[in-house]
């Protein structure tokens, strides 16, 4: 149970992106990871929307998704969220910088101090309490323009997530300063990561002030920030015009984490995973509870995929 709310309620943006290439056959990219029945009757959509869906904490979300899913994203973000979100289609797939400034941009017109918590479609996350809490600890670290970090703490040498390396106090799930940001590592270099415990796996979540983002990308991406400003057309009912088809493809993580901004990281002590390939979905089915009739029961229990591929 959560026994307070954040001082201003967050929007939530949920990036529905990707190429649906990392999992096939399970997904393509007509019919991408997070449109599947992880491990409930919903999709793993259903599952991120509901996740940020308390009125007193959150406002409606923000989805970005692509030309060619926007019809089935639209169809299954409703059986969640009903009417109570805004869907945003990219003309072309630019990473995930370009559609958290035009989020930005969007979320400032409404309040000019607007807090964004930027996340994955297709996580899992355990404990929605334990989240929840994470989320309004780190809303109140969001001042002087720091951006606040979600990180899990590592229980192997993993190469295949970037690493958040933290100062050594705010263990316990406390607060930490962020030292520095890390794209994938080597092996060699993951294992150490490990055995310093200073470091954190980059859940791929991050809690900003919209403009926090802007002042940055004003200053050190001005060009992306001026195609995108460029694009948006009409903030009332916001759509994305061809021209966004020429901003900078480039990651919130290289574009901004990795850049001369103040971070904070607070842990994430639940289970979490980003699903992101065969081996760790089924390293999750096999971990966490599942509903009859979800691909995580359907690996569990040994039964055949065959209704999960596209």
């Amino acid at each position: 149970m959560i026994d307070r709310a954040p001082s201003q309620r967050i929007t939530p943006v949920i990036l529905c992106g990707g190429e649906g290439t990392r999992l096939s056959p399970l997904s393509s990219a007509e019919r991408p990871k997070y449109l599947l029945k992880g491990w409930s009757s919903r999709t793993i959509l259903q599952e991120t929307i509901l996740r940020v869906s308390d009125s007193a904490i959150y406002k409606e979300p923000i989805l970005f998704t692509s030309t060619r899913t926007e019809t089935i994203v639209r169809t299954d973000a409703a059986k969640a969220a009903g009417a109570g979100f805004t869907l945003i289609a990219e003309p072309a797939p630019r990473s995930t910088c370009p559609p958290l400034i035009t989020a930005a941009i969007l979320a400032s017109k409404e309040e000019s101090d607007a807090l964004l918590l930027a996340l994955p479609s297709d996580h899992y996350i355990e404990d929605l309490g334990h989240f929840t809490g994470a989320v309004i600890k780190a809303a109140g670290q969001t001042g002087q323009g720091k951006i606040a970090l979600f990180g899990v703490t590592p229980k192997s040498a993993e190469t295949g997530y970037g690493y958040i390396e933290c100062a050594n106090e705010g263990k316990g799930g406390e607060v930490y300063k962020v030292i520095s940001f890390h794209e994938k590592p080597s092996r060699e270099r993951a294992e150490a990561y490990l055995k310093s415990g200073n470091y954190l796996i980059n859940s791929g979540i991050a809690l900003f002030k919209a403009s926090t983002l802007l002042a940055y990308a004003k200053k050190f991406l001005p060009k992306l920030l001026e195609r995108v400003e460029e694009s948006i057309w009409d903030v009332d009912t916001p759509s994305l015009q061809k021209g966004y088809e020429a901003c900078q493809k480039i990651s919130f993580d290289h574009a901004v984490l990795e850049g001369p901004i103040e971070k904070v990281c607070v842990e994430l002590q639940t289970g979490w995973s980003d699903l992101g390939t065969i081996e760790s979905i089924r390293q999750a089915a096999l971990k966490y509870q599942s509903e009859r009739g979800s691909l995580f029961n359907a690996i569990r229990s040994g039964l055949p995929l065959t209704p999960f591929k596209s």
